[in-house]
């Protein structure tokens, strides 16, 4: 459709962009030198003297290359082509007759359409939600965690380096579906990351062509778990976003959720948070706002005690006495363990 014509002192290589960049890396190595097509910008003079040509045989890929220009990238050139050509072809009929009416102007407008167009063929939604750990490397080198709640003022650029990750050519949907028997149903998916009650969290959107099922929906959920541990999320968390502090890190993987030894967490009772850690020993109870005793005396908060182990399990295991004249006790031991977090004190 697109072919790219590079001269560099006297010599010259044609590039196809219906094929991956990755294959073209060898051509240019061979012909003229080792660069990234995300080095190379379009229609201008680049360093040590290359330059780019753009050329099509058909009106199609003419009205393609007009929205391009010298800002873009041999890489973004790459990216529309590929964009365009694996659209579901609903969208690709649609999107041929708008770009040989001149409708945009540029490749950011054909991209926001194409997402309007999914999200119309796709009505209905199914939210996911995960916990994130970051990373944050200083400019020595050193590497620390940082708490969920003291990366707020982070979010813009998170959710922007997402949306960079999330190339307009990569179909996630593609990946999530393809593997779980949702053909055609699961029409679009998107990571971001959405603030709740004062904290971060991964969030990924599903957009669906009709409501799935309780097995379809469990399916879906573990697909994303992979996809946050070895693919997509894999690819991300190694992807440094650039602070005034240094280099953070983001991950959407749950390590507590392959860890071998035994863990505790304490979190804000919410609904999100139990449906982040369904599966896991939950223990429910409200106690003081220590924090705001002075102003508001007596208030309370509800919070969650999350575990991968059998919380009443030191409390089942206590010797008890036992007694000749009355039967065997049940015991409640939720209740006994509220009882015992409630009344905890902290040694001075």
């Amino acid at each position: 459709m697109i072919n790219a014509i590079l001269h560099h002192r006297g010599a010259t290589a044609t590039l196809d962009l219906s094929q991956h960049w990755s294959e073209s890396l060898s051509v240019l190595q061979e012909r003229l030198f080792f660069v990234l097509p995300e080095e190379l910008r379009l229609f201008k003079r680049n360093e040590g003297g290359l330059t780019i040509k753009l050329e099509s045989d058909n009106d199609f890929g003419k009205a393609l290359i007009k929205l391009l220009s010298s800002k873009d990238t041999l890489k973004d050139a790459y990216t529309l082509v590929d964009t365009v050509a694996n659209q579901r072809t609903e969208i690709k009929e649609e999107l041929e007759s708008y770009v040989l009416y001149g409708q945009y102007s540029t490749k950011e407008e054909l991209y926001a359409d194409i997402l309007k167009m999914k999200k119309s063929f796709a009505p209905f939604i199914e939210s996911y939600y995960c916990p994130l750990s970051f990373a944050l490397e200083d400019k020595s080198g050193e590497y620390n965690s940082i708490a969920c709640d003291n990366v707020l003022e982070y979010r813009d650029k998170i959710n922007e380096a997402l949306k960079k990750e999330q190339s307009p050519n990569i179909d996630l949907a593609k990946y999530l579906g393809e593997d779980i028997g949702l053909g055609n149903k699961l029409y679009y998916s998107v990571w971001n990351i959405t603030e709740k009650e004062g904290e971060l969290y991964g969030r990924i959107d599903c957009y669906v062509t009709e409501e799935l099922t309780d097995t379809e929906k469990e399916k879906l959920r573990e697909k994303i778990l992979g996809q946050n541990s070895d693919g997509f999320g894999e690819g991300f968390e190694q992807r440094p976003i650039k602070m005034e502090s240094g280099n953070l890190y983001v991950s959407f993987y749950n390590t507590l959720a392959s860890i071998n030894g035994k863990f505790l967490l304490s979190y804000n009772d919410c609904e999100q948070i139990r449906e982040l850690y369904n599966g896991f020993s939950v223990l429910d109870f409200s106690r003081k706002h220590v924090m705001v005793q002075r102003y508001e005396a007596g208030k309370e908060f509800k919070e969650l005690l999350i575990s991968n182990y059998d919380l009443y399990e030191r409390e089942r295991n206590k010797p008890r006495q036992l007694s000749l004249f009355s039967e065997q006790r049940n015991f409640d031991y939720e209740k006994i363990l509220k009882e015992c977090i409630i009344s905890c004190k902290v040694k001075r």
